[in-house]
């Protein structure tokens, strides 16, 4: 950890205020899901993902995906790439998601590029173009993404992908 320089003081019902800067370099959301950890030099707040919690999930989605539809396929949690098939693991895993990925979450809809449009980026660093993409949601609650990327100039979304897709972002929606 290293130190932001902020010292906040805790009210008298225990809360404490995270800072707006650091909410916002953080992608913390109001109502956004904390988790807390604590050991013998202080205590942790750390975004909680209950994606993660289902990434070998995720991970065989992505998989089986790959293979039925042939498109590189990614899945993401609110952050960052939790799963991916298709594609270089290293390249993507861990890596944080795009603005545009964020602004779709803000929507709750699905993207889908059509022929001569500009494909959204699926990573910060401006890597991974995406064709086709659908939020995960569980009881109303968002929770990341299942999306087609491109590979080469000439990937299109079909049907079948589109369809296999709305199956994993429902099925990985249910498993939390």
């Amino acid at each position: 950890m290293k130190p932001t320089g902020i010292v906040r003081r805790i009210d008298e019902l225990g809360r404490v205020v995270i800072p707006k800067e650091i909410r916002r370099t953080m992608h913390i959301r109001e109502g956004a899901p904390l988790e807390i950890f604590t050991d013998s030099d202080g205590v942790m707040f750390k975004k909680y993902s209950p994606v993660e919690e289902i990434a070998h999930l995720a991970s065989a989605f992505a998989e089986a995906a790959n293979r039925a539809t042939g498109m590189a396929i990614a899945v993401c949690d609110l952050d960052c790439v939790i799963a991916a098939a298709g594609i270089p693991k290293k390249e993507v895993l861990q890596k944080p998601v795009s603005h545009e990925i964020c602004e779709l979450y803000d929507r709750r809809s699905a993207f889908e590029a059509k022929t001569g449009d500009a494909c959204i980026k699926l990573l910060q660093d401006g890597a991974c173009e995406v064709l086709y993409a659908l939020p995960i949601i569980s009881d109303g609650s968002l929770l990341g993404c299942i999306a087609a990327v491109k590979r080469s100039q000439n990937d299109l979304i079909g049907e079948l992908c589109k369809k296999v897709l709305t199956i994993g972002a429902t099925f990985l929606g249910t498993q939390i």
